[in-house]
């Protein structure tokens, strides 16, 4: 199990995730792997782009409860 992650500085969701990486702010990156395809692919080209390593989460659920958020998300990021 994702140990919490509520009490760091993240961003969450996969628009806001793409453009603190782009900018320059995450290092770390949190993926669902139940995430659409379509999101999970722009995650990891910005990933790639910004040299940010991805750690896999195995549902939307559970990334959402270790960000202290009651819904599912599919992406998540430690700020710098």
């Amino acid at each position: 199990m994702l140990s919490s992650l509520k009490d760091q500085n993240l961003v969450v969701g996969t628009r806001r995730l793409i453009k603190a990486l782009d900018q320059g702010k995450v290092k770390t990156v949190y993926l669902a792997m139940d995430a659409d395809l379509y999101i999970k692919k722009q995650v990891e080209e910005a990933s790639r782009r910004n040299s940010a390593q991805i750690i896999e989460v195995s549902t939307k659920e559970e990334l959402g409860k270790a960000c202290g958020i009651d819904v599912p998300t599919a992406a998540a990021g430690k700020l710098t």
